[in-house]
């Protein structure tokens, strides 16, 4: 999922567009990446649509401990992007 979030460019010697390189390790790239989301399409069910944080979380409760005051705010434009992204 770094990929997806922008990180690790470096590991994968892509001397392209950001793009480019998810598309060529990854097999496609992100619909939509803000700051702070990044929403592509899930792999195994292309009809749905994936939001993560471009920042590494190993899970929820990581993000809860690592940032208190944010957590809800990015939890909640998660959701808003992925929604969007699908409905488009």
């Amino acid at each position: 999922f770094c990929l997806y979030g922008g990180r690790g460019l470096q590991h994968f010697h892509c001397g392209e567009s950001l793009r480019h390189c998810q598309e060529l390790h990854c097999g496609e790239h992100s619909l939509e990446m803000t700051q702070s989301v990044t929403s592509f399409f899930n792999i195994r069910h292309t009809s749905d649509v994936l939001s993560i944080p471009v920042e590494r979380f190993r899970d929820i409760k990581k993000l809860a401990v690592n940032c208190p005051d944010h957590a809800e705010q990015l939890l909640t434009e998660m959701v808003a992007v992925g929604r969007r992204v699908f409905a488009e």
